[in-house]
């Protein structure tokens, strides 16, 4: 399953619901809603497609919305931007995958207390 914010046009109040019932449809499921300029919405790879070509939907974000369209967009639509790109950029600095252990700012995780203690007793012998 992945995230994605859907730009929609605004055209109507019944927009989002729309948008919410065909996701639900398809198997996703609406996380939360910014009537009626945007949803973000959690759906597999296919259903995303899907959803793009929707009536109603003008863009749709896997990643983060770029400032150019943030700048034009209608208020509502900003705050949703703001919140979805804050949101992608909080995900980011968390993982860690694939990164080796000398990476700047990654550290390896303790290892279990007893081998700490066998560790520490190594330790004290050698000096």
């Amino acid at each position: 399953m992945a995230e994605m914010l859907l730009q929609l046009d605004g055209s109507t109040r019944s927009g989002p619901e729309e948008i919410s019932q065909a996701v639900e449809r398809a198997g996703g499921r609406v996380l939360h809603a910014w009537p009626p300029y945007a949803v973000i919405v959690e759906a597999e790879g296919v259903v995303a497609a899907e959803l793009r070509s929707l009536p109603g939907v003008v863009a749709a974000y896997a990643t983060e919305v770029p400032g150019s369209v943030v700048e034009a967009a209608p208020e509502t639509f900003k705050l949703a931007a703001t919140a979805w790109n804050n949101h992608l950029s909080r995900v980011s600095t968390k993982s860690s995958e694939g990164l080796s252990w000398d990476a700047p700012n990654h550290l390896p995780p303790d290892a279990p207390p007893h081998i700490q203690k066998m560790l520490r007793r190594r330790e004290e012998k050698e000096l």
